[in-house]
């Protein structure tokens, strides 16, 4: 962990509540965008944080994962005599997430992943794919 991305996980875990969470992230720049009144309840800055767009009135219950890379491409270059042209690129994409969104606690949004509006997604949920405005979902989607 670099000194700076360990100085701002320090300072979140300071911050006294969601809202001043997600303050202090827009005001340093750390997220791609954050709209006003979201709350954050997590303590710890994702990995590839700029690619984390957040709209207004979004709401982030604790050990959310923001899943913006995939590391499978070490598992899959350690192949000996591996060629340069076989050799696998780092996954790494965006995440999106709407207005007025509720994302339950232990959720887990992978890369390339979009939200709509006015979404519930249940608490434990794994999004895989986009989440179309205006719905409930819950579990692997």
């Amino acid at each position: 962990m670099t000194p700076k991305r360990l100085w701002h996980t320090i300072m979140l875990n300071v911050q006294r509540n969601g809202y001043k969470r997600a303050n202090y992230l827009r005001e340093h720049n750390l997220f791609r965008h954050i709209g006003e009144k979201v709350y954050i309840q997590g303590r710890k800055l994702p990995l590839y944080s700029e690619l984390i767009s957040l709209g207004d009135n979004v709401k982030i219950a604790s050990r959310v994962n923001f899943v913006t890379h995939s590391i499978i491409h070490s598992m899959l270059n350690s192949a000996e005599n591996l060629s340069m042209a076989d050799k696998v690129q780092e996954q790494v994409g965006c995440i999106e997430v709407g207005d007025n969104v509720f994302i339950g606690a232990g959720t887990t949004i992978l890369s390339n992943g979009r939200i709509g509006s006015n979404v519930i997604v249940a608490a434990g949920s794994v999004i895989t794919k986009d989440v179309p405005s205006n719905a409930v979902v819950g579990g692997v989607l």
